[in-house]
């Protein structure tokens, strides 16, 4: 029997999850300074992009966003690890070092201002 105290969070699945691809080599430990992005959120959702903005290498809706988690790795940097929709039943993953963890922690209150402001216009409107 499995008492739901001693089940992991989700949060620490996916962290868990993220550690063993990095240790597979799948996901770098870390990165080099050609895999530097600017990110950028708005009401859509994010846009990932390298050149100052130039080159967008990705767009991320957020009714696409499943999950977003600020956690620490190994080296003691602060990552961001953003679970993306892209089908039925399967997922995507990003994992995004940043420089210093205001960084991180401004981007995850960012995404929740904008949540709530579009919980509240949505509301307003009902």
């Amino acid at each position: 029997m499995m008492v739901a105290g001693n089940r992991k969070s989700l949060e620490t699945q996916f962290i868990s999850k993220i550690e063993e691809e990095q240790l597979d080599g799948k996901i770098k430990l870390k990165p080099l300074p050609i895999d530097e992005v600017l990110i950028k959120l708005d009401h859509h959702g994010f846009q990932i992009s390298r050149n100052n903005g130039d080159d967008v290498v990705l767009r991320v809706p957020l009714h696409t966003l499943a999950k977003l988690v600020m956690y620490y790795d190994g080296f003691n940097k602060s990552n961001l690890a953003m679970k993306v929709i892209v089908g039925k039943d399967m997922f995507s993953c990003h994992v995004f070092q940043c420089p210093h963890e205001q960084v991180a922690v401004s981007i995850c209150e960012a995404l929740q201002v904008i949540f709530k402001a579009i919980m509240a216009e949505s509301y307003a409107t009902i």
